[in-house]
């Protein structure tokens, strides 16, 4: 016997909208990046950017600080896997 409650209305949006969104979400992607709107440390939904990107730029930044000598540096970790949920995690 089949369960009511099982079943769920379906919500399409439509096509035509899915695809305009797109091509505005590509092409203010592009520009951002153009006119260097966006700041370099970020790395999140940024072309040529990845979680090992991210992991040099934090290295980097710990050594600058360690080469001064009069300051400390501090990491806090966080769970990046929802940030970066296109990498693959075996």
């Amino acid at each position: 016997m089949l369960n009511p409650g099982a079943w769920r209305p379906i919500a399409l949006l439509s096509t035509i909208g899915k695809v305009i969104e797109t091509l505005a979400a590509r092409r203010l992607s592009t520009l951002a990046e153009q006119e260097g709107l966006l700041p370099d440390n970020q790395m999140g939904n940024r072309t040529n950017r990845s979680t090992e990107t991210a992991l040099e730029l934090l290295v980097e930044q710990i050594h600058t600080v360690w080469k001064t000598g009069n300051q400390v540096a501090s990491v806090l970790l966080l769970d990046i896997a929802g940030a970066f949920d296109t990498v693959n995690h075996l």
